[in-house]
């Protein structure tokens, strides 16, 4: 049976990362003191190198890999404003915007987390078939 965890109440949110942000990468010290939870993957969404740039996914049909943190509210809103999440009279007008989706940990179990998608046009980007940027990156 697949456990799914839920954040409540007393306990952070949950937040999947799937480039810069992860282990190793150059962002990664934005997570500083948040609690990693497991590696995992989504489905339903492509990952790109958005205009050769940096990396961002998309609702699609691939799967993405990536991290699970556990993290609080004070560094969600730090992750906002470093993956530029704008809103202007409710309207999304950043490079991205924060959803919630179900990320299959490695171990088995299921957790709901924070997600950026990136919202801007794809022209000059690349789709990252594999849906690893690490694996893709140490590979340029």
């Amino acid at each position: 049976m697949i456990k799914i965890y839920v954040e409540t109440s007393h306990m952070g949110d949950f937040v999947f990362v799937f480039g810069t942000l992860r282990k190793g990468q150059p962002r990664h010290y934005l997570l500083g003191g948040a609690k990693f939870i497991g590696k995992g993957v989504i489905e339903g969404f492509d990952l790109y190198y958005v205009y050769k740039i940096f990396p961002g996914i998309v609702e699609g049909k691939g799967r993405v890999v990536g991290e699970v943190y556990e993290i609080d509210e004070n560094q969600l809103l730090y992750l906002d404003e470093a993956e530029d999440v704008l809103k202007i009279k409710n309207l999304d007008v950043g490079l991205s915007k924060r959803v919630k989706v179900k990320v299959k940990l490695d171990e088995g179990n299921e957790v709901i987390a924070w997600c950026y998608i990136f919202i801007q046009d794809l022209d000059d980007s690349v789709k990252i078939e594999s849906g690893d940027w690490v694996e893709f990156i140490s590979n340029q």
